[in-house]
């Protein structure tokens, strides 16, 4: 994977004109190697519902083509955007007009974007992933993390559109193998605030954990001013952000155990999705985890909806890091003992 870069972005959302104009502070860890061109200006994003015009009777009209040539002209060259956003992809192949098939309409309007849009970065929302390989930058992999766990009504009625926190996380660890391959996965944001929200602490720490594990693209909607603390240090544990390579993701039940190598270290993400407690099987050696060690032939427990994040010691000896409040971090201090 690229070597990864933190920035911090102002997010403007354009809504359509029947919605108010709303700014969102988010923060994105971007790795370098896709950034297209340097700029010494702060990077901006710019986010459409783009779907809303993207229908299949609009898409193939020559005159709406040369519309959206002029208005992503206007968002890239004049207003000096260099991601955009383009969310409900999927409305450009809801019909497929005679001929020709649905994926082909949505594989041509596709290649439609990245031709209008160049050497600029996309993230593309909505969208079937296949006809999305190699056409944008970043992709959201999940559906939309939701302000509580799970939605029992819609689950329990197995509505498959509902928006759901636990569903969202399923996905980030079930398509984590196209990350940095087909383009960088978004895995939607993580929750660190206890307001505004029904997230438990452990709900909010395991969102947080798994989106830092297997995503390639992290962003936070949360005012970080208003952050205690405990979540500031939370926060600040995924910096600096580097490229990580996920070994293996094994199912424990309704648990997974996450092996992944960041910076010449082996890390271990436990994760609990489920409501009751579980029981993960770690391999052979020695484990460190906030100033203690765990043996490997011992099984770990978590609590329900809760994670942890251990590290691997290698060869004969025991490395114990100096700062544990850092995840994967390149920079974290290590003592031989």
């Amino acid at each position: 994977p690229a070597e990864p870069l933190f920035l911090s972005i102002r997010l403007v959302c354009v809504w359509p004109p029947s919605s108010p104009r709303r700014h969102l502070t988010c923060c994105a860890s971007i790795p370098t190697g896709s950034l297209r061109r340097t700029t010494e200006t702060p990077s901006r994003l710019v986010t459409t519902r783009a779907g809303a015009v993207s229908s299949t009777r609009f898409v193939a009209n020559p005159a709406v083509r040369s519309y959206l040539r002029d208005v992503f002209n206007l968002v890239l060259h004049t207003w000096h955007f260099d991601l955009v956003k383009l969310d409900f992809l999927y409305a450009a192949c809801r019909k497929a007009p005679e001929g020709k098939t649905r994926g082909q309409v949505m594989s041509e309007s596709m290649q439609f974007l990245r031709d209008i849009i160049g050497d600029n970065l996309i993230l593309g929302c909505g969208v079937p992933l296949g006809p999305a390989f190699g056409q944008v930058d970043f992709c959201r992999i999940s559906g939309d993390v939701a302000l509580k766990w799970e939605d029992r009504l819609l689950s329990t009625i197995h509505y498959r559109e509902r928006v759901s926190t636990v569903c969202a996380l399923r996905n980030t660890i079930s398509r984590r193998h196209l990350n940095g391959m087909a383009f960088w996965n978004d895995p939607d944001v993580t929750i660190l605030r206890d307001t505004g929200n029904s997230l438990t602490e452990a709900q909010r720490r395991t969102l947080f954990l798994v989106n830092e594990a297997m995503g390639g693209l992290v962003f936070t909607s949360d005012d970080i001013s208003s952050y205690t603390d405990a979540q500031l240090r939370q926060y600040l544990s995924q910096f600096p952000f580097s490229a990580k390579t996920v070994d293996e993701a094994r199912p424990f039940g309704e648990a997974w155990r996450l092996t992944l190598h960041a910076e010449n270290a082996t890390y271990v993400v436990a994760a609990n999705l489920g409501s009751r407690p579980a029981t993960i099987n770690l391999d052979p050696g020695i484990y460190y985890y906030n100033g203690h060690l765990i043996d490997g032939r011992e099984p770990l427990q978590l609590l329900p909806f809760d994670s942890t994040c251990l590290r691997k010691a290698e060869g004969n000896s025991v490395e114990l890091l100096g700062r544990s409040e850092e995840r994967f971090s390149r920079n974290a201090e290590t003592d031989i003992v």
